[in-house]
């Protein structure tokens, strides 16, 4: 099943607005979690809420907190691609 980039997206913010409080209208595609006000221990946490959501082991990201939800949905599209083999 392929999920869009918008239910990628509601997905987050559904987490984020529920989970960590963060106000639903400033949960935008080009919101960093820094922007949102979340610390690198919740960045981290929410890191192992989006492994859980979409079943994919997310790549350790020292630059987490300056990412945008936008580069996020990236970051899960490029776990979740089917690779190639030789």
């Amino acid at each position: 099943m392929n999920i869009s980039d918008q239910d990628k997206l509601n997905s987050i913010r559904l987490i984020l607005f529920k989970k960590y409080d963060v106000p639903f209208e400033d949960i935008t595609p080009d919101a960093t979690l820094e922007n949102l006000g979340l610390d690198s221990l919740t960045a981290v946490e929410l890191a192992f809420d989006i492994e859980d959501q979409f079943k994919v082991k997310m790549e350790d990201d020292p630059k987490i907190m300056s990412r945008t939800l936008r580069q996020l949905i990236d970051a899960i599209d490029k776990v979740s691609a089917p690779r190639a083999t030789a």
